[in-house]
């Protein structure tokens, strides 16, 4: 499948750059001859790999670049790797009071992820520090991040928040800034709709998924719930970002087909499979290779393919923002529009129900919590 729109040689020079730093490919130098390299420059930063290629351009199979281009972006490498290690400390600080409050918590993405998966922790972007706790302990979570001097904003406007004042209108997760200025998001669940991605942090916890991270032992995701969540979080947000087509192609090469058919199990099991061949489908449009032979199948289905279109539109920012703040009759209809995409039957009865509740007790539609590319 090609994308019309994205099938130029900066776009192909970025995507072929991205599938080698993931090994998930080899990068073509002759395609590198005569680029725009401010637009290259811009692109990558835009979807967040500058980082990666600034690692991949430092190393020994560096693709030919020109030596200005190779300083920017072995600078972002640096600028990245130092902006992880002030998130390692802060997130250091945060699991280490939650522990002694009782709390248990879990690291998503960002900082643990690039330690986990990627070949230098500075490889990954990682504009914030995303950490799951229980529904029940978001409260004394949050009393615990106020008692270490960190800020909480509102996570709709961006406002701090006055002392006693409620965040009114959060649904998974809550803002917080630390006193050093890094973002922090508290999480009570995967995604606004519990029902698509259930958080069972006790069954998590005892399957003893970690991660060392300079030389600290933090709590992760296990790998069969990291793909889903990973597939669920690109897909709702309209996979704006190739960055996040990175974190499943080095989350894939490095993992074995027995661990990547627990993965298809568990995403048949939770009604994300059309995700999963969604996400399958942009690896291969974006960086050239799949994700695996275990999520290859027929992808004949015309619904299928004009969702994989409009993702590809979003990931090249034809689309414009997000819009889940739209308001009147366009917000019922984009509503409307993301529950005819709903991945399961199961999905749709559970987000009507959680409406209902949702418009009873706020005199509101559906939240932003629906996934807008989910087939």
């Amino acid at each position: 499948m090609r994308l019309k729109g994205w099938d130029t040689r900066e776009g192909r020079a970025l995507a072929a750059m991205c599938a080698a730093a993931c090994g998930a490919g080899t990068a073509d130098t002759s395609v590198h001859d005569d680029l725009d390299w401010p637009d290259f420059l811009a692109l990558a930063d835009r979807h967040k790999v500058a980082p990666l290629l600034g690692h991949l351009v430092g190393g020994d199979r560096s693709p030919r670049v020109p030596e200005q281009v190779r300083e920017d972006l072995t600078r972002a490498f640096q600028l990245s790797t130092f902006r992880a290690l002030g998130q390692v400390s802060v997130l250091d600080r945060i699991l280490a009071a939650f522990a002694a409050g009782g709390i248990s918590a879990i690291s998503l993405k960002g900082v643990s992820l690039a330690a986990r998966y990627y070949p230098a922790l500075g490889a990954r972007y990682s504009g914030d520090l995303d950490v799951l706790v229980a529904q029940g302990q978001i409260a004394p979570a949050g009393e615990i991040l106020r008692d270490l001097s960190c800020r909480q904003i509102s996570t709709r406007t961006h406002r701090e928040l006055r002392p006693g004042e409620d965040d009114v209108g959060f649904e998974h997760h809550q803002m917080f800034i630390s006193p050093e200025g890094h973002a922090i998001e508290l999480h009570y669940s995967l995604h606004p709709n519990d029902a698509l991605l259930p958080s069972d942090l006790q069954e998590w916890a005892r399957g003893g998924s970690v991660t060392q991270i300079c030389g600290r032992s933090v709590s992760v995701l296990p790998d069969h719930v990291l793909f889903a969540y990973l597939c669920a979080h690109g897909a709702r947000h309209q996979w704006k970002r190739l960055q996040w087509l990175c974190d499943l192609a080095m989350l894939a090469t490095r993992s074995s087909p027995a661990d990547r058919g627990q993965w298809v199990a568990n995403a048949k099991r939770l009604g994300l499979w059309p995700v999963v061949l969604q996400t399958q489908s942009m690896a291969e449009v974006f960086l050239g290779s799949s994700l695996g032979e275990e999520f290859r199948a027929r992808r004949t289905s015309l619904r299928l393919g004009f969702l994989t279109h409009r993702a590809g539109q979003a990931i090249r920012g034809d689309l414009g923002p997000y819009p889940e703040k739209s308001t009147g009759r366009a917000d019922i209809a984009l509503r409307l529009y993301r529950l005819l995409l709903a991945p399961s039957l199961r999905y749709v009865l559970s987000e009507i129900g959680r409406t209902g509740s949702a418009m009873l007790a706020r005199a509101r539609g559906l939240s932003s919590g629906c996934i807008l590319f989910l087939p």
